[in-house]
């Protein structure tokens, strides 16, 4: 699954879909074979994803909790989130909320996410002031996702803009 499914090169869909994937991808506008679904508020859309993917898009949503809480219930157990988003402090202007490591590595203690890997890069070139964070978390167990006073708790000081 794949949640903000348009790049600037290739549809998701299409892009993994010719080796034979099952895409379903997400996008409020609903373009492009997108089911629309608005990720700010709780979804009851019933979907179980082995990997989802987020390139750049809950930090766009109002709601980051409820985006979140919509990713967890999405995935399997064993399943594996990608999250690639803003770092606190780059990309002025450019979505609600930035990131740091502390987010995702607090997140990820509080859900019993394994952590595949977390860190900050430059995307396209080390000379590109912008800095991305990227969360690889895998879902180790069926609990329902913490409650948003938590998520509050996690977020200060880690998620700016929320």
């Amino acid at each position: 699954m794949d949640i903000g499914q348009e790049t600037q090169f290739q549809r998701s869909d299409e892009f993994y879909g010719k080796d034979g994937y099952n895409i379903t991808t997400i996008d409020i506008h609903g373009k492009n074979r997108a089911i629309s679904i608005d990720l700010g508020k709780e979804s009851d859309f019933k979907f179980q994803a082995d990997l989802l993917t987020d390139f750049g898009t809950v930090e766009h949503v109002k709601g980051l909790y409820n985006a979140l809480k919509n990713c967890h219930n999405w995935t399997t157990v064993g399943g594996l989130m990608i999250h690639v988003n803003p770092k606190t402090g780059t990309y002025f202007g450019h979505g609600v909320s930035f990131f740091t490591i502390e987010f995702w590595e607090k997140l990820a203690l509080a859900m019993g996410y394994y952590v595949v890997e977390v860190t900050e890069k430059s995307p396209y070139s080390d000379e590109n002031p912008d800095v991305e964070v990227y969360a690889v978390l895998q879902k180790m167990n069926h609990i329902d996702f913490l409650e948003e006073r938590e998520f509050d708790l996690i977020c200060e000081g880690n998620i700016f803009g929320k």
